[in-house]
């Protein structure tokens, strides 16, 4: 509702309707996590940062700190720009929490640096998490596509061959990683590599239609071979963290 009325001048007054009935369903189940949560999520995409950090507190006294709850405030601050206070939420959980929460907080402090565009640590972050779990294909994944997108290939060529040999020979990741570095290597309209990516690309759309690397490798195709950023298009593994 909100999104139809922007350039209506009735933006406002639906925010501050949606705000009132929110903060009257706060008054009425103050001691519901989840519900105080979900509150917090929906004053922040409203733009209502004070009354999201104002239902996350209310949350965090009821059940106390958790993993969870550490990374859906660091993504509040990302979503403003506030990198500081995220790593600052993030790595207080890593200090108080249970080393079982670690991971997740570790994997949030990834998007921190990515958000940021410090891709540099968020490799060697990326790098951490795999040596601590080296058979999640999650990791490693993730590592292909930021070296792709630093276009560092002979790094991209070392992490498709991990994701092979977790995914075997059917697996979907290492074509998508191998034929986001074969285009990257094509010279010309005429590179041999180009018929090989045409199988991957075969391949994936066979197998994952839907899969949203599909729709990218099919853009990738269309631009000119070996052009010299492999990563510009990428990025698309982030909006689904």
């Amino acid at each position: 509702l909100v999104a139809k009325s922007k350039g209506s001048g009735q933006a406002q007054q639906v925010v501050d309707n949606a705000a009132r009935l929110l903060r009257e369903a706060e008054g009425k189940f103050p001691n519901s996590k989840r519900l105080l949560e979900t509150l917090a999520l929906v004053y922040e995409g409203l733009g209502l940062p004070s009354d999201a950090d104002r239902a996350m507190d209310a949350a965090d006294r009821l059940a106390g700190q958790s993993a969870a709850g550490c990374v859906l405030r660091s993504r509040f601050y990302l979503r403003r720009k506030q990198y500081d206070k995220a790593r600052e939420v993030l790595t207080g959980g890593l200090k108080t929490l249970d080393p079982t929460a670690h991971r997740e907080l570790r994997t949030a402090l990834v998007e921190v640096s990515l958000d940021q565009g410090q891709l540099e640590a968020a490799y060697r972050q990326l790098v951490e998490l795999h040596e601590g779990s080296p058979t999640d294909v999650r990791f490693v994944w993730q590592l292909a596509e930021l070296a792709l997108e630093r276009n560092d290939l002979d790094e991209a060529a070392r992490w498709e061959d991990e994701l092979r040999k977790l995914e075997g020979p059917d697996g979907s990741y290492w074509r998508y990683a191998r034929a986001r570095r074969l285009l990257a290597q094509a010279e010309d309209s005429d590179d041999a590599r180009l018929a090989e990516v045409g199988q991957l690309h075969s391949f994936l759309q066979s197998q994952r239609r839907a899969w949203p690397e599909v729709y990218v490798l099919a853009g990738l195709r269309f631009e000119r071979p070996g052009r010299s950023e492999a990563g510009r298009v990428g990025k698309q593994w982030r909006s689904r963290r």
